[in-house]
């Protein structure tokens, strides 16, 4: 018993002050250097840059507007959008990110969600195109005779 008390104290005495987080992402790490918006009025691609390193440092209303931002993209630009929400869900974590999420318009929800799964996708099918293919190399000591 006397053991455990002196760990406990030990272990309380080697906290030496407030525990500083850092962000493992950034705007640099997670929007490319061009995206596709299909509407003149759609914000510059520094803005989003700077709403993102907001948003991963914490702001909410930053992460619903990077969020909402796709609805300023189509195709291909809506799919390499979907691969910037992927990153900075993945910077912000998943739990904050459905929460804000769950806050914006159902359009931009549906928009931001098909983004992602789309880029989920095509992410997942270019890894099994690169992974070499088992099945096809031959076997040592088969015979098909």
């Amino acid at each position: 018993m006397r053991r455990l008390i002196v760990t406990a104290i030990l272990l309380a005495g080697c906290s030496t002050g407030p525990v500083e987080h850092r962000s493992l992402a950034s705007a640099d790490q997670i929007m490319p250097n061009h995206i596709y918006f299909v509407d003149e009025s759609a914000p510059s691609l520094q803005s989003v840059r700077q709403a993102i390193d907001a948003a991963i440092a914490g702001d909410d209303a930053k992460l619903a507007y990077v969020i909402s931002v796709v609805k300023y993209t189509d195709g291909e630009g809506a799919e390499n959008y979907g691969e910037v929400l992927n990153d900075l869900q993945r910077a912000v974590t998943p739990q904050r990110f459905q929460r804000v999420l769950a806050t914006l318009d159902q359009n931009v929800r549906t928009s931001a969600t098909a983004s992602m799964d789309v880029a989920r996708h095509n992410q997942e099918a270019v890894r099994k195109l690169l992974r070499p293919n088992q099945s096809m190399q031959p076997t040592a000591g088969r015979s098909d005779a």
